[in-house]
């Protein structure tokens, strides 16, 4: 699956889910860059989302969770957050200095006795570049 953020007609980013895969175009989608995030292997990349042309974010379901500074060129793992979520399955922007995230909600199975658990799903909230989880 591919999820789609554009800034504007001719700004716009894609993100690939199973075998984690970013792309970015500045021509309105006629032609696609691939950028390099990880080089973790089998990533699944759920969202993208960006808050200027510099500033986005990237939602995995890999207890993953990526920022980037400078349009896609390079990515950070964001590790400022306590508890960690285990994915972040939607993104949005709103305006230009907040973003609100939410996780997942996961049922494991405990193999050892057959038991299931759930992991709840976590709500983030970026405000003016300021993690506040």
């Amino acid at each position: 699956m591919m999820m789609y953020f554009f800034l504007n007609e001719n700004v716009g980013w894609a993100a690939k889910g199973g075998n984690g895969a970013v792309f970015k175009t500045t021509n309105g989608g006629a032609n696609w860059i691939q950028q390099t995030v990880s080089t973790a292997t089998n990533q699944y990349y759920r969202n993208i989302e960006f808050l200027n042309e510099n500033v986005g974010f990237l939602g995995t379901l890999n207890n993953n969770f990526y920022k980037t500074v400078d349009g896609g060129n390079s990515w950070q793992r964001v590790d400022n957050i306590s508890p960690y979520p285990q994915a972040i399955c939607g993104l949005d922007c709103v305006g230009t200095s907040t973003v609100y995230g939410c996780g997942a909600w996961f049922i494991r199975l405990i193999s050892s006795n057959q038991q299931t658990a759930a992991i709840p799903g976590n709500i983030l909230i970026c405000r003016a570049m300021r993690m506040l989880w």
